[in-house]
């Protein structure tokens, strides 16, 4: 479970085919349990499976807080590093010791923030939820709820970003993701005390979990086109024109007599082997059915017939 998100947008290219699916990111500075060493690290899972896995996860709540970050409308093709370098940083920190990076995650709803959120409740008994959705706070506020609350227990903060609009090759989209970007900084940052921001970090063990949903529409697909204030077109068409003649050479002749009149294929030479090989081919035949047609009685091979025999007789 060590890719990068660079890993995770390779991978855009292979399964670009999958519209009705989203990535589901998932860090954590706590160690990886045992049960999960041989974890499946395919791009393509359905939603259960992803849910399994991060549910195994948590089930031994190893973390001092979880950050849940709730994207919806997002596309694998959005996460590159230059459109997210906020989350970037937070992936390739030193303390990150667990990633689960999924490019392709299948039937993911808004209600699985919410699932995760009741998970955590249920298995880590005291546990403060921290809704950053119910009101705008400043990091230093989070920041103290988060020291005051973990001294009592698990603290689970939630925060679901503004849905995406617009298509990939504008820049609206392109605008939307940045903002969303910069405003995850301060929490992750916080939350995982990176050396990068100017907030001074919590020094708790943490996980961070980037849900998202597929985007509700059809994204349009743009092909690029070069534009030019004066486009050259070159139309290609097949020369159907007659063939030029052959310009004969000053001084020679054309020969225009038909082919076999032009060329001799039956030569004196070729004859005469021919009519040669026949000859032999039938003085063989002959000589094999001479030799064919010898016959030798049985009583020639008989020993009372033979020539010791005859002398006895005599």
């Amino acid at each position: 479970m060590r890719p990068s998100i660079a890993a995770l947008a390779a991978c855009v290219a292979a399964v670009h085919a999958f519209k009705d699916t989203s990535p589901f990111i998932f860090f954590s500075s706590s160690p990886l349990p045992p049960s999960l060493q041989n974890v499946s690290m395919n791009q393509v899972q359905s939603a259960a499976a992803v849910l399994k896995t991060t549910k195994e996860f948590l089930s031994s709540c190893p973390s001092d807080v979880y950050y849940i970050i709730h994207q919806p409308s997002l596309h694998s093709t959005d996460l590159f590093p230059a459109s997210v370098p906020n989350l970037q940083a937070a992936l390739a920190a030193p303390t990150v010791q667990t990633r689960y990076l999924v490019s392709e995650a299948g039937a993911l709803d808004a209600g699985v923030k919410h699932d995760l959120v009741a998970y955590l409740k249920e298995k880590c008994g005291e546990t403060t939820f921290l809704d950053g959705d119910a009101e705008v706070q400043t990091a230093e506020e989070l920041g103290s709820q988060i020291r005051r609350y973990s001294k009592k227990g698990k603290v689970v903060v939630l925060n679901t970003m503004e849905e995406l609009v617009g298509d990939r090759m504008s820049g609206q989209r392109t605008t939307m993701l940045d903002k969303i970007d910069q405003s995850m900084k301060y929490g992750i940052s916080l939350i995982t005390g990176s050396k990068k921001s100017e907030i001074e970090g919590l020094g708790l063990s943490y996980t961070v979990i980037y849900t998202t949903t597929p985007p509700s529409g059809t994204i349009e697909e743009q092909t690029y086109e070069p534009q030019f204030q004066n486009p050259a077109h070159v139309d290609l068409k097949r020369d159907r024109r007659a063939e030029p003649s052959v310009i004969p050479w000053p001084g020679v002749d054309n020969d225009t007599r038909p082919l076999f009149e032009k060329y001799q294929f039956l030569t004196p030479g070729i004859f005469m082997g021919l009519l040669t090989g026949l000859i032999l081919i039938s003085i063989l035949s002959v000589g094999m059915k001479a030799i064919s047609s010898l016959q030798v009685s049985y009583g020639a091979f008989d020993k009372e017939m033979g020539p010791a025999a005859q002398k006895k007789q005599q």
